[in-house]
């Protein structure tokens, strides 16, 4: 009896050692885990961030095509120019109005000596897409303009610009162009393909 009170002396004694190794041990493994969680927090806000904002998977991506020809019609030269527009990305794009346009401009009458860039002059700008405020994903939209321009059909060149309004960040600005000639004439891509 007296060698059992003994060994119970030795683990009352040795007790509260035993139990703040156990509380060591357990705050060791829940500093590990926090550190562990906070880690996985920051990779998985880096790979987000390279996913999202470098690689731009949300950013709208918009397909732009311009396109023009003269035609003729109760004596008169018009300028029939279209534009079409294709939401290839993966998020709805809300067009703004206000900076939204298409210019057209002409060969300018003077040229600088060659080799050198052809000069242009503006015509002017004209209101697009206006009954187009948004582009689902993967839906097209076009808008045709006839336009009277008081000139006999010459080379011109088409700038359309494209304003798509973002909820946060700064609105995008989305330029295309295209240089036609007088004799230019559009091509129904829907029409080719059904042939």
């Amino acid at each position: 009896m007296s060698g059992a009170s003994a060994a119970l002396a030795v683990l009352l004694s040795h007790g509260p050692s035993t139990s703040s190794g156990l509380d060591t041990f357990k705050t060791l493994t829940d500093a590990i885990g926090t550190i562990i969680t906070s880690l996985a927090v920051i990779v998985g806000g880096i790979w987000a961030y390279f996913k999202f904002a470098k690689g731009r998977t949300l950013r709208p991506k918009l397909a732009i095509d311009v396109s023009g020809q003269w035609l003729r019609k109760n004596r008169k030269h018009w300028l029939h120019a279209r534009i079409t527009v294709e939401n290839i990305g993966t998020s709805k794009v809300t067009i703004t109005q206000k900076g939204t346009y298409i210019e057209v401009k002409v060969l300018a009458a003077s040229q600088p000596s060659p080799p050198d860039y052809a000069k242009w002059k503006s015509v002017g700008e004209y209101e697009i897409l206006d009954d187009h405020r948004w582009i689902e994903p993967g839906e097209t939209v076009s808008d045709d303009l006839m336009l009277n321009l008081g000139m006999r059909p010459a080379p011109f060149r088409l700038d359309a610009r494209l304003i798509v309004q973002r909820k946060i960040l700064q609105n995008i600005e989305i330029n295309a162009r295209r240089v036609l000639p007088a004799h230019a004439a559009i091509s129904n891509k829907n029409e080719e393909a059904s042939k």
